[in-house]
């Protein structure tokens, strides 16, 4: 039933994000998984992929897009203040 309403919210070649809203963890690492896809198919299967677990679903973000009232870029140092580049 989910499924469906999510499908009749996005026309099929929409760009859309899965996140999950709890984090995966191997070992000492841990992440949070996302996917994103244009299709309804591709939507299927990310929520198939994330069963069990609470997702946010939504428009994908214009990361390329300047600054402006709803979007803000910034840079996150980590607890002892340094910043590192790669994925957090």
């Amino acid at each position: 039933m989910l499924h469906r309403q999510l499908l009749e919210c996005y026309s099929d070649g929409s760009e859309f994000l899965v996140l999950e809203m709890t984090r995966r963890a191997y070992g000492e690492k841990s992440w949070v998984h996302w996917e994103a896809g244009e299709s309804h198919a591709e939507l299927r299967e990310a929520l198939e992929h994330s069963c069990g677990t609470p997702v946010a679903v939504g428009p994908y973000p214009i990361f390329w897009l300047d600054d402006s009232d709803d979007i803000v870029s910034a840079t996150v140092p980590d607890v002892n203040g340094i910043v590192r580049i790669g994925i957090y």
